[in-house]
């Protein structure tokens, strides 16, 4: 029975509500917009634009590009508006400087220094404008915060001249928080914490008070009680966990009041990030990609981060056991992960159709691989559903699907994901995942670990008709499959050896790997943002009714 009020209030939000801005705000937060200077003044003080000609490779969001510094803000044209709108977020610059390449610091830093000089000589008289790229409200947020640390990481000398213009570009941003009616935004928190770190360099204290107060309002709205943000995304927990990073580091150096109030939440978000953290024997840390990519920073870079300068946290590792989305199976040759996206949902966030879908590693290394999402482009929400995971699919489509795909029933709130059709049970040494539909049919997938055994029980009751039922893993693509026998597979890398066997009660079971299959050949490994390899893949068809079962057997060998 569909909620008339709860319904009516959700169409308003879509037809009505639209947007972000001040008419969104928390009642108690409105008070700021009181002392919000006129930010369309023509900004005073001139600034010449540098001709230093240097050359760097310049990593943006989805590619890697040589610019001369002195024609860096010449007009460009990339696919990706990620690419356009990292060029102005600064990112690029700390990327330069603590990435692997072949320039000197001194170099980077003559480079960065040239860059942002003409930024400002290009931009310094630019009305704002927040539907103009350079104006969105995130990447006004991340070229204040990514200026902030340029100087505290000595990277760059703090300019009073460009320290003016930030803090009218300050103003601007505070009109615009990306406050949403009755949605979570993390955009919210990236604004406030702009606010915040520029606030502490110009001693603006109203400003100062006002954005922490907002910082920890969010962060008790936007994280559970384990550290986990609510935005179904686990490279977003690294990147969000930065920010928080960012915030209680400067914070701390400029003797802010109540700072340590945020500690808590660091330290618990920073053993979330512990979470997914995996080390193989040749000291390579990776996560298991669930959820959409971040442009901003990769996971490598992030982990880097996270060592070089909190180290007093990371390390602190307390184990979570109960957490109700993320849940981890574990011994010492193996580790499961799974999410219940139930326990957010899909409004608004990073999330993917994580149902019945898992992550396994083998000694620190992916065996079987969330792909991730390769862009924002609309054509990619492909990575998001449940045939890109290692899940189950009927006729190629993924039981909760339409909850990504956003159709008109799902948007407007008239259908809403049921956490009953979902449950989630778990033992010591084992987790169950059910389905329930609205014919009464059972879908049951049991996940087990022994020693370097992985087991997998599907169990399909009561389908009183004939369907047809599809299974997808997906591989790391260093790893080859070879075919031993009809339901058995060899899995080989440089450090993993493994069989999989694969038993039924059905005897039409079809199994397939790597065949050129539509849908499924057009996806990437995704590891980072934009960037995508050739994925290896395994497709398991059944075509049975009534009850039957498949049982899915991993032996690691070595």
């Amino acid at each position: 029975m569909v909620n008339i009020k709860k319904f009516a209030k959700k169409l308003n939000n879509q037809l009505i509500n639209r947007g972000y801005g001040p008419k969104n705000y928390p009642k108690k937060f409105k008070y700021i917009l009181n002392f919000c200077e006129d930010n369309e003044k023509k900004f005073n003080e001139k600034i010449s634009k540098n001709s230093t000609g240097n050359k760097a490779k310049v990593k943006l969001a989805s590619k890697n590009i040589i610019i001369e510094a002195k024609n860096f803000w010449k007009k460009k044209k990339f696919k990706d508006e990620e690419d356009q709108g990292y060029l102005h977020r600064w990112s690029w610059a700390l990327n330069l400087y603590f990435g692997k390449n072949q320039y000197r610091r001194s170099f980077i830093k003559k480079y960065v220094n040239v860059v942002i000089n003409n930024w400002f000589a290009k931009y310094q008289n630019s009305n704002f404008n927040n539907k103009k790229i350079e104006w969105y409200p995130y990447n006004i947020s991340e070229r204040i915060s990514n200026y902030v640390l340029l100087i505290e990481f000595n990277i760059i000398k703090k300019n009073n001249v460009f320290l003016n213009h930030l803090v009218k570009q300050m103003y601007f941003l505070t009109k615009n928080i990306e406050f949403y009616k009755d949605k979570k935004s993390n955009h919210s928190l990236n604004n406030a914490r702009a606010i915040f770190l520029l606030s502490c360099i110009t001693k603006n204290e109203l400003f100062k008070k006002f954005s922490l107060n907002l910082i920890l309002f969010l962060c008790k709205d936007f994280i559970d009680k384990d550290g986990f943000f609510r935005f179904g995304s686990s490279h977003y927990q690294l990147i969000f966990t930065k920010w928080l990073i960012d915030i209680y580091k400067i914070g701390k150096k400029y003797n802010v009041k109540n700072i340590n109030y945020l500690k808590s939440y660091l330290d618990k978000s920073l053993n979330a990030c512990n979470f997914f953290v995996q080390t193989d024997n040749r000291n390579k840390s990776t996560i298991p990609l669930f959820g959409n990519i971040s442009p901003d920073f990769t996971p490598e870079f992030l982990i880097y981060y996270f060592n070089k300068f909190y180290k007093q946290a990371i390390f602190k590792k307390k184990k979570i056991t109960k957490n109700n989305e993320w849940l981890k199976l574990e011994n010492k040759f193996q580790s499961i992960y799974f999410r219940n996206p139930t326990i957010n949902g899909f409004n608004f966030n990073h999330a993917h159709s994580d149902f019945f879908h898992f992550v396994n590693y083998f000694k620190g290394r992916q065996v079987f691989v969330d792909i991730g999402r390769k862009n924002y482009f609309k054509e990619n929400l492909k990575y998001a559903l449940s045939n890109a995971h290692n899940s189950i699919c009927s006729k190629n489509f993924g039981f909760f699907d339409n909850f990504i795909k956003k159709n008109l029933f799902t948007r407007i709130g008239l259908i809403e994901l049921n956490k009953k059709r979902y449950v989630v049970k778990r033992s010591k040494n084992s987790i169950k995942f059910t389905t329930l539909f609205h014919d009464r049919s059972t879908i049951e997938r049991k996940f087990k670990l022994n020693e370097k055994l992985l087991i997998i029980e599907n169990n399909f009751k009561k389908f009183r008709k004939k369907k047809k039922i599809e299974m997808f893993f997906y591989l790391d693509n260093k790893i080859k499959i070879r075919k031993k026998n009809k339901n058995n597979l060899y899995f080989k890398s440089n450090l993993i050896n493994s069989l999989l066997k694969i038993n039924s009660t059905n005897n039409d079971l079809v199994v397939e790997f790597n065949k050129n299959k539509e849908e499924v050949s057009k996806l990437d490994q995704c590891k980072s943002y934009g960037v995508g390899e050739k994925v290896n893949f395994i497709s398991i068809k059944s075509f049975a009714k009534n009850n039957y079962k498949i049982k899915i057997k991993l032996e690691f060998l070595k």
